[in-house]
């Protein structure tokens, strides 16, 4: 301005009369509130008396030259120009000047009066939230900035809620909050929160901010909400919706409950009354139960819960099969295989497994995933035995059972046996001890221990007794024979009887009787005497006593 001023000053322009005759502004529309930063309009009316168009030159001046080169038609000519002040532009009264030139004459200059305004940006903040329970107190909190981001002070605020005003009082420059509102005087649902904001060098702000007022649910179990659930067991819930605020049951809404990643939905079975049959059918183990209600205009109502999920055992014996036979020889282990699951099939590996036979128990292990297996030691038992199998699991609410039938064969058994078969393989006759070996077992499978015992030692008995006759009888033969060949017929038919008693005695299986006599057979045979031998014998006990005779004699 100082400079075009000292340009006029050196270089004096007149306004001819023809030119001002020819042209004439007739109206200048300058809005009093200038937005830095953005367009702003500014209209001349210009009015062209002339028959020819004219160039004209119209320049605004604020805190820089603005110019424009405009034609102006023969009659009344309305330019509307845009003046964008600087972003930097000081905010506050200014005096805006307003040339038009034509022909290189100023033909019209006026100033006025503006005001150079800024823009609002404000950071507004709900306290709690800008949903919250109705009689909840809310809380707003304004801080106010321009679009430089620097604060403004002295700003008037207010906000407008359902019709009711509440100004706002600043703590410090830029910083400005409403008192506590009573959200209780507020309809629930969706409402607007109307804001606005005047300062003097500020365009005016107006804002408009969602609000949600709604009220609580709560959730009623009647104290009946399950801790427990069974797998593949249906149970059915109810639970209650309950108005926070007056206490009254809720219908219409909707209630699930989620467990392990499942959710099952509720029915509503009454006014505000809602239940839901759940079946389980997840692993054994703890769970977190979620119940989440919700209905319109309320705040969703959680509730959580400590669950834990219970199942059915079973069983299944591997190995061997239950309900079947196991014969063993005692001292030889009974090695069970069992596979653990719950009745929906989950495999399990931290049960527990215990067999019994009688009042003893033989603790089982874990082998891999469900299967499992316990040792049971023989030695101890003699004859047939029920074998039970029990399992049980902290998280399973019965036992599962299963039983094997296992004989032990006595190990007297196995020795009688090895015994008459080394008797067997040096040529002796014990098919009679091999025949009583048999009902032995026979006692044995059917579980009489004692008398498969007493038959093993019988069979023993008659094996070596058939050896012993065996050898008896043949060295009487032996003697028989002998005796023939040396001519000892005196006393050899006895022997002879004495051996046929031998043989019919090993017939009849009396190996005992059948050894006595053939001893004493033997014996006889081996006394028999020869006829010659018994002449000579006779003569010489003759001729002895004949000499005893004579030497007596001669005493005398």
């Amino acid at each position: 301005m100082i400079l075009l001023f000292l340009l006029l000053q050196v270089f004096p322009w007149t306004i001819s009369a023809e030119s001002s005759e020819v042209l004439s502004v007739n109206e200048i529309q300058v809005p009093e509130l200038l937005v830095r930063g953005l367009p702003n309009t500014i209209q001349f009316n210009i009015t062209n008396n002339s028959q020819a168009s004219q160039n004209c030159t119209i320049r605004l001046t604020l805190t820089l030259l603005h110019e424009w080169n405009v034609t102006v038609q023969p009659g009344v000519n309305l330019f509307n120009l845009t003046l964008i002040p600087p972003e930097d532009t000081e905010v506050g009264p200014r005096e805006l000047e307003a040339e038009v030139w034509c022909g290189g004459q100023l033909i019209h200059d006026e100033n006025r009066s503006v005001r150079v305004v800024g823009r609002l940006l404000p950071t507004v903040r709900f306290s709690p939230g800008s949903t919250l329970i109705q009689g909840q107190t809310l809380s707003i909190s304004v801080e106010v900035r321009d679009e430089l981001g620097n604060r403004v002070g002295n700003a008037t605020i207010s906000a407008e809620v359902c019709g009711r005003v509440y100004n706002f009082t600043e703590s410090q420059p830029g910083f400005q909050s409403s008192g506590p509102l009573d959200t209780s005087l507020f309809p629930t649902g969706n409402l607007t929160v109307k804001l606005t904001i005047e300062q003097e060098n500020y365009s005016r702000y107006l804002g408009l901010y969602p609000l949600r007022v709604m009220r609580t649910l709560l959730l009623d179990d009647h104290n009946q909400f399950p801790s427990t659930l069974r797998q593949g067991e249906p149970t059915t819930i109810r639970i209650d919706l309950i108005d926070g605020y007056s206490g009254e049951v809720v219908p219409g809404g909707y209630i699930s409950l989620t467990i392990g990643g499942t959710t099952f939905p509720f029915t509503e079975s009454g006014s505000g009354s809602y239940t839901a049959t759940v079946n389980i059918t997840l692993p054994l183990g703890s769970y977190i139960a979620e119940v989440r209600g919700s209905r319109e205009g309320y705040v969703d109502a959680v509730r959580s819960y400590e669950v834990e999920v219970y199942g059915s055992l079973e069983m299944r014996l591997m190995d061997p099969e239950a309900g079947g036979r196991v014969i063993l020889l005692q001292g030889t282990p009974l090695i069970v295989i069992v596979n653990i699951t719950t009745t929906l099939g989950e495999g399990l590996e931290d049960a527990s497994l215990s067999a019994w036979i009688g009042d003893e128990r033989f603790p089982g292990d874990h082998l891999s995933g469900s299967l499992y297996t316990v040792a049971i030691d023989t030695s101890p038992f003699m004859g047939t035995w029920k074998v039970t199998i029990s399992a049980t699991h902290s998280r399973c609410v019965n036992t599962a059972t299963g039983s094997i039938t296992l004989t032990v064969i006595p190990t007297v058994l196995e020795t009688a046996n090895s015994t008459i078969r080394s008797i067997k393989s040096q040529g002796y006759n014990v098919s009679l001890a091999e025949r009583t070996l048999e009902t032995a077992y026979a006692c044995a499978l059917d579980g009489d221990a004692a008398s498969a015992l007493q038959y093993s030692t019988a069979a023993v008995t008659l094996a070596q007794g058939s050896m012993r006759a065996t050898d008896a009888i043949a060295q009487a033969r032996r003697a028989v024979e002998e005796a023939r060949r040396e001519g000892r017929t005196i006393g050899l038919k006895k022997a002879q009887t004495l051996l046929s008693s031998a043989e019919e005695y090993y017939t009849l299986g009396q190996y005992s009787m059948a050894e006595n006599y053939a001893l004493r057979a033997r014996k006889a045979a081996e006394v028999a005497l020869s006829p010659h031998l018994i002449v000579i014998s006779v003569l010489a006990f003759l001729t002895v006593a004949a000499g005893l005779f004579f030497l007596r004699w001669r005493r005398r």
